[in-house]
This record gives C-alpha cells, sequence and structure tokens, in this order.
C-alpha cells in the first residue's frame, strides 16, 4: 500500500466521505468522478478552452505534460490584436500598451 491508498490519509478518507454522503459505492468509478466535476468551483471555466474533435457526444480527457494545454477561445482575437499592433507600429509597438 502507499501512503496514497493508505487508510491514514486524511485527503483519501475525505474522498470516501464525500462518495459515501453522495450515495455512492466508490471513489474508482465515473460516477463519482462526474459528481466531483459538478462540485468543482472551477468547472465554468471549461467552456473557455477549444476541446480537440472526439467521438461525437463525448467530451476528451486532456492530460498531457508536454504541452500548453488547451487553447484559451479568447487567445485567437488577442493575437490578431498584437498581430495588427506590430504591422502599424513596428518596433514602436514595444513602447505602447500593456506589453
Amino acid at each position: 500500500m502507499t501512503e496514497f491508498s493508505s487508510p491514514a490519509n486524511p485527503y483519501l478518507a475525505k474522498l470516501h466521505g464525500v462518495a459515501a454522503s453522495n450515495n455512492l459505492t466508490t471513489i474508482n468509478s465515473i460516477e463519482f468522478a462526474k459528481h466531483m466535476d459538478e462540485q468543482d468551483e472551477l468547472n465554468q471555466f471549461r467552456n473557455e478552452f477549444g476541446f480537440p474533435k472526439v467521438a461525437e457526444g463525448k467530451r476528451p480527457i486532456y492530460l498531457c505534460g508536454n504541452s500548453l494545454g488547451l487553447q484559451p477561445k479568447r487567445l485567437r482575437t488577442e493575437v490578431i490584436k498584437q498581430l495588427d499592433k506590430w504591422e502599424k507600429q513596428a518596433v514602436e509597438g514595444h513602447c505602447t500598451g500593456l506589453y
């Protein structure tokens, strides 16, 4: 048994408590994962990112350590603004604005 699966691990005990209080039999289930996603206070930001296309009706699970991550949807607009600034101001653009 590792420290992460030990019953003495307070984080693991809390997860088991969440499962039990929501009538879920295990923390190793898709139902538990969905419940935790619904409770996640950051879940509102999920829609601000573009997800790669996969099978119809399925959302991918995106875990990649060698990545910039999922592309923020508003990134394209911000990049275009910077390209336009570069085109119009060239090097002088370094002296204006936020960047």
